[in-house]
């Protein structure tokens, strides 16, 4: 899987040579429009990396790449899936709720977990970055700008099942169907 935004030059050049060789391509860390998009998905792209984050805001009279969810001209038969954080930190509840409400079937929760996980508060070397892990929030050090996360799926999954209201259940086992 290779991540990259639609707006770039030559992007459907690249998503049609890299869906040659069983790439999957993503959509993300874009400033991209809805149209860009759907381009993109034209040209072979079946996937939106962190939705809602590190792209244009959701606005009514361009949704940007969130609007693929909803999208006429994604065809059925090529389902667009997203990746989602419900870390409590990356994406509102209510963000939460309206894309699973809205396409169901193409939901991915992801952790966007890091390597500091876990460990105590404070500063932390992350490869060449340095991060600060600030109650849940791991932060690139000295700003509040997120860096990744340091929660766990299973709290993710609990988050998520609080949120959207979609189980019955507290437990994130009867999610995977153990």
């Amino acid at each position: 899987m290779l991540t990259l935004a639609p707006e770039l030059p030559l992007a459907s050049e690249v998503i049609e040579n890299l869906c040659r060789h069983n790439v999957t391509v993503s959509l993300g860390h874009s400033m991209g429009n809805l149209v860009d998009g759907e381009k993109a998905v034209k040209s072979g792209a079946n996937f939106i990396t962190h939705l809602f984050n590190a792209m244009l805001p959701f606005h009514h009279r361009d949704p940007g790449l969130v609007g693929l969810l909803a999208s006429n001209a994604v065809p059925p038969e090529r389902p667009i899936y997203y990746g989602i954080i419900a870390d409590g930190i990356h994406t509102h509840p209510a963000a939460l709720r309206i894309a699973h409400k809205t396409h169901p079937s193409g939901l991915v929760l992801v952790t966007d977990g890091i390597s500091p996980m876990g460990l105590e508060e404070g500063r932390h070397r992350l490869g060449q970055q340095t991060v600060d892990i600030i109650g849940p929030r791991a932060l690139i050090a000295g700003t509040n700008t997120l860096c990744g996360s340091i929660t766990s799926m299973d709290h993710c999954i609990r988050h998520f099942m609080k949120a959207t209201r979609t189980f019955e259940t507290t437990s994130p086992w009867l999610f995977y169907g153990f």
